[in-house]
This record gives C-alpha cells, sequence and structure tokens, in this order.
C-alpha cells in the first residue's frame, strides 16, 4: 500500500536529517549530484532511476520501498540515527 501522504523528498530528507547525513554527504556516498538530491528532496524532482534509490536507500539504511511510500518500516535509519 502507497503512502500518498509523503513525497519522496519529504521522506528522503526526514530519513537523511535522522541519520545525520548533509546533502553532500549523501550524494557522495550515493553516487549522485547534490543538484538532484536537492531538486528531489524539494520535490521538484519526482522520479529516480531504481539504481539511485536503491543505493540512496542503502546509504540510509532503509528500503527502497520505504522510501518510495510502499513500506511501513524504517528499517534501519532508526538505528543509524542513535550511533
Amino acid at each position: 500500500m502507497k503512502n500518498w501522504d509523503e513525497t519522496l523528498g519529504k521522506r528522503l530528507r526526514r530519513i537523511r536529517n535522522l541519520s545525520g547525513f548533509s546533502i553532500h554527504e549523501l550524494a557522495e556516498r550515493a553516487k549522485i549530484t547534490e543538484a538532484t538530491l536537492n531538486r528531489v528532496e524539494n520535490d521538484e524532482m519526482l522520479e529516480l532511476k531504481q539504481d539511485a534509490i536503491d543505493r540512496l536507500a542503502k546509504c540510509l539504511g532503509t528500503s527502497a520501498d520505504y522510501l518510495l511510500g510502499r513500506g511501513k518500516d524504517l528499517g534501519a535509519a532508526n538505528e543509524e540515527a542513535q550511533h
């Protein structure tokens, strides 16, 4: 079931902040440009290629399904924020 209450960008920003990453750090780790990540977080770019979503999810310790609003469990992102 898709979560329509929160966009990919809002969800991504929230998890990134919980994980303690700056836009620069996450973009570098996920091998995407800062400009792309910034556009996604600001809902100026509503879609990303699946491989970019997979890399972001891995960096954030969550699932691609969660980032896309299809999963309910934040996963390890909460644990990462506590370390």
